[in-house]
């Protein structure tokens, strides 16, 4: 008898560790909303905009150029995955030409963050800062049209 009713706390316990597995996985793959897709946007490009302005020379200098290209690259890679995926949850287009956009600025980042082009060429940096833009633009037109869609609700 009583190791029946073991069995019965084993399998209970079991069952409410998964669903607490369950609830973390489903928190941790959360999608955000537009307007903090937004906000990471405009951090990525005011990471951009710092890169630009910085003008270091020298090994200690080049370091620190690619360590900045090399966290903005994995950024862009994040933002990509988490346009990708709302623009396919959403089944909406104008998602879709932000990813594209994306990608474009991580294509743009590349060659600084393999040293085939140095800190002194940053127009590869800028056409990625005004690809970024570009995106930017088109999550504001979709964050205007969410406020139109809530007006007409209510």
């Amino acid at each position: 008898m009583t190791d029946l009713i073991i069995q019965y706390v084993i399998y209970a316990a079991v069952i409410v560790v998964g669903l607490i597995v369950l609830a973390f996985l489903k928190k941790s793959n959360k999608l955000p909303s537009h307007k903090e897709l937004k906000r990471m946007m405009e951090e990525l490009c005011g990471k951009l905009q710092e890169i630009c302005k910085q003008e270091n020379a020298g090994s200690e200098g080049l370091y620190l150029h690619i360590k900045e290209i090399t966290k903005a690259t994995y950024r862009t890679d994040k933002l990509i995955y988490i346009v990708t995926m709302m623009a396919e949850k959403e089944r909406d287009t104008k998602l879709s030409a932000a990813a594209v956009n994306l990608e474009n600025v991580r294509t743009q980042l590349l060659p600084y963050r393999f040293k085939t082009k140095t800190n002194e060429d940053l127009d590869g940096i800028r056409a990625a800062i005004a690809e970024l833009e570009k995106a930017l633009a088109s999550v504001n037109k979709i964050i205007e049209r969410d406020k139109e869609l809530r007006t007409r609700r209510a």
